[in-house]
């Protein structure tokens, strides 16, 4: 019978990974999310995203209910991204949604990165009327993507 080493040696997208945690029973997992749920500190790396850290965060009446941490291996990933970013506005390029407007105003350009960010979130917290919960689960999905796909977001 061949090994499955070769496989998990080389498995980018980590199906062994999931895999492994899918065994086991029921309760098991059930009692995995509790744990995460109760964890106070939800770190994200940008490749995982658990049921109970969603919860954890979506069930917090502050920032003081649960804090969203930066795993310390994504961190030189996440500089290096914002590191090219910067090159690149300091060459002049134009990057979609930081020296851009998004959507129907991506024509326009401008040198105030940080306002347009903030106006990003006001746009979406305004336009799609969504309450506290929904808003902590956007941008934690939103943070998970720019980490996983090396936005060139910082770590500040």
């Amino acid at each position: 019978m061949a090994s499955n080493t070769a496989i998990l040696e080389s498995d980018p997208l980590n199906w062994g990974k999931a895999a492994a945690e899918l065994t086991g029973s029921h309760l098991d997992e059930v009692k995995r999310m509790v744990a995460q749920f109760r964890d106070p500190v939800v770190k994200i790396e940008g490749s995982t995203l658990r049921v109970g850290q969603v919860a954890a965060v979506a069930a917090a009446k502050d920032a003081s209910g649960v804090a969203v941490e930066l795993d310390e291996e994504a961190r030189p990933r996440v500089k290096a991204s914002s590191e090219w970013i910067l090159d690149c506005i300091a060459h002049g390029g134009d990057i979609y949604g930081v020296t851009t407007g998004f959507g129907g105003t991506s024509h326009r350009r401008t040198k105030d990165g940080p306002a347009l960010q903030v106006e990003l979130l006001r746009y979406c917290t305004t336009t799609a009327n969504l309450t506290r919960p929904r808003v902590r689960l956007c941008l934690l999905a939103v943070a998970v993507k720019y980490i996983c796909q090396r936005s060139g977001c910082s770590v500040k």
